[in-house]
């Protein structure tokens, strides 16, 4: 078990990965008008995917008001004993459309 947390880095193992995802958690404190806009899913034999962009407003540790909140995430799951169970999740912060080209263009680097 790993995760690639949201304050960065990564953890491997069941004990660190529940510490640093709880820690994450209780950042939060209420969360409002959450929704899921899809955008794929699929699925082939005992695995299946789906990928969205969850919005909502969330209120974090030292703020009062709820800010807005964007994720563009990924969800893999495998069938196990006729159940899908998630076994891998990605999400990360939606970036607005920029002009600027990609690290790897500006240094040079082919794609």
């Amino acid at each position: 078990m790993a995760v690639f947390g949201a304050i960065g880095g990564y953890d491997r193992g069941g004990d660190k990965v529940r510490q640093q995802t709880d820690f994450v958690a209780s950042r939060f404190h209420g969360g409002q008008n959450l929704r899921f806009e899809p955008l794929a899913m699929g699925a082939s034999g005992d695995l299946a995917y789906t990928v969205w962009i969850e919005r909502g407003e969330v209120r974090v540790v030292g703020r009062d008001d709820y800010v807005p909140l964007a994720l563009r995430v990924t969800h893999i799951f495998r069938r196990e004993n006729g159940d899908w169970k998630l076994i891998h999740r990605h999400g990360d912060g939606v970036a607005e459309k920029s002009d600027v080209p990609p690290a790897r263009q500006r240094q040079g680097v082919a794609s």
